[in-house]
């Protein structure tokens, strides 16, 4: 069985797609577990509509306090049966093939991991397929038993959390929880658990329709929770420290830091504020040296990041203004 959970929050407007087409998957044995985050709009009552519908197959959960998605995710996973563990945001939605593959890859490969590519979608018709960048090291490895080498690269190597299947022993026997309350908690979530898995498999095809929608939370500029980021890395850190895997996958560690944080921040620093708040630079770069003072001798420090990266790194430290002015020409040209 695969447990699907989809976390809840002022989606009445996308929340029928979403759940339609989780009751289309060719998967038979599917759980779908919606979980309320307190939302302050019809969400609840279109849950409870399909809970009635189909009490078979749908588990509502009804928080009476707003956890964020980390939050209501974790009371999905403890109300979770299934063998398998899938999560979708319930703005999204998925391919009616989506969990079949995943599922069959997994029992194939006795895979603790699959993942896949998914799309970009402003629309229902209006979405491209998004190529994972290092698509052929995923194809390369998938299916067999991992290395050091190989979990360590995959720190840096695997991003997002939904278009993958997780094993559900893993999680609960290694305490793998969301933080709640936070934004990017899936940052910490998905590399914490690629260091507890043994094999991963990858399916280059994309399942998942990852919806841009342009009113969310997420898309608003001038927001204070962009730098939760900073505060997930240091929980990351004093995590890894905790379970003793800091100094084994230091390499991998160091360069998911520089790039989930560091170049993520920068770039958010320059895109997501009408006034950039360049001192949060100074921040940020303190945070960086202070934690890995070593960084540019990583051994994939040239191999996991690009020239362009690698310039960035280079503008922020030194010349932030510079890098202020390409932000603002490379935002001009998008918009046409």
């Amino acid at each position: 069985m695969i447990s699907v959970i989809v976390p809840v929050y002022n989606s009445q407007n996308f929340l029928r797609r979403c759940v339609e087409s989780l009751l289309k998957q060719t998967c038979a044995d599917l759980e779908i577990i919606l979980v309320n985050d307190a939302s302050p709009d019809n969400s609840i009552e279109i849950m409870k509509e399909y809970r009635e519908k189909y009490p078979e197959k749908i588990i509502v959960i009804d928080s009476p306090i707003n956890l964020r998605q980390g939050g209501a995710r974790n009371l999905g996973l403890k109300a979770a049966h299934g063998e398998y563990i899938g999560f979708v945001d319930s703005d999204d939605w998925v391919s009616k093939g989506m969990f079949a593959a995943l599922y069959d890859k997994a029992t194939k490969d006795h895979s603790d991991m699959v993942g896949s590519q998914y799309y970009t979608a402003l629309t229902e018709e209006n979405f491209k397929a998004h190529q994972n960048k290092y698509t052929r090291d995923l194809l390369e490895i998938s299916g067999k038993k991992l290395t050091q080498e190989n979990k360590e690269q995959l720190l840096f190597k695997v991003s997002g959390i939904w278009s993958n299947l997780y094993k559900r022993s893993i999680i609960l026997d290694n305490n793998i929880f969301f933080l709640e309350k936070t934004a990017y908690e899936d940052n910490h979530f998905v590399k914490l658990y690629t260091l507890h898995i043994n094999n991963y498999s990858f399916i280059d095809s994309p399942y998942y329709y990852y919806f841009k929608n342009q009113n969310s939370t997420v898309n608003k500029k001038n927001q204070a929770y962009q730098f939760d980021r900073l505060e997930v890395e240091r929980k990351k850190i004093k995590e890894y420290k905790k379970r003793n895997l800091f100094e084994q996958y230091k390499n991998g560690i160091e360069i998911d830091f520089v790039k989930t944080f560091y170049l993520n921040t920068v770039a958010l620093i320059f895109n997501a504020f009408d006034k950039p708040p360049i001192k949060k630079l100074k921040e940020i770069k303190l945070e960086l040296e202070n934690n890995f003072p070593g960084y540019k001798k990583n051994i994939y420090y040239k191999t996991a990041l690009s020239f362009e990266d690698r310039l960035k790194i280079d503008l922020a430290n030194m010349f932030p203004g510079m890098l202020s002015t390409a932000y603002n020409i490379k935002n001009k040209l998008k918009k046409g």
